[in-house]
């Protein structure tokens, strides 16, 4: 999930150091309230992950935007929310059933076709994890917007 917002200034600088400055003036409080559904969102997230050899699993945790770059072709799933990013998969951790690095997030997540033809139907536990916290999350944002002095409404929120 994402927040939509609309560029006035064409100077991209210009932009990021708004947003940067946006985030400075956040109330600690709010910050909290915040993190606080977010480690919910990863904790279900984990939950509802399959656990054959855990190392699926164990690889759930938080990434910065930015780093999300790398995600691309490795393998990973990630549900982004706000500036961060839930993701599972690492290729740095190796399943001890397979020998193999843990690329699999995707395939576990959205299904795959098997080398038989058969369809495996996934397991979408980022998808669960969120929304299982999505009208708390919403109330953080709603929450957080309102103590900055900013209008909110359910249409501005778009699910990406």
């Amino acid at each position: 999930m994402s927040v939509v917002t609309s560029e006035e200034s064409p100077n991209k600088e210009e932009v990021m150091k708004d947003l940067e400055n946006f985030g400075k003036k956040i109330p600690e409080e709010v910050k909290q309230r915040l993190l606080k559904v977010l480690d919910k969102i990863k904790a279900d997230a984990f939950d509802y992950c399959p656990k054959d050899t855990w190392t699926l699993a164990r690889t759930i945790r938080w990434m910065s935007i930015p780093t999300l770059a790398s995600l691309k072709q490795s393998g990973e799933k990630a549900l982004i929310i706000l500036d961060k990013a839930v993701v599972a998969g690492d290729p740095t951790k190796i399943n001890p059933k397979t020998g193999r690095p843990c690329i699999y997030a995707r395939w576990v997540h959205d299904g795959h076709r098997l080398r038989n033809g058969m369809f495996w139907v996934g397991r979408p536990f980022l998808t669960w994890a969120w929304s299982a916290n999505e009208v708390e999350l919403n109330k953080a944002i709603e929450g957080a917007l309102k103590k900055l002095g900013k209008d909110f409404s359910s249409k501005d929120v778009k699910v990406v």
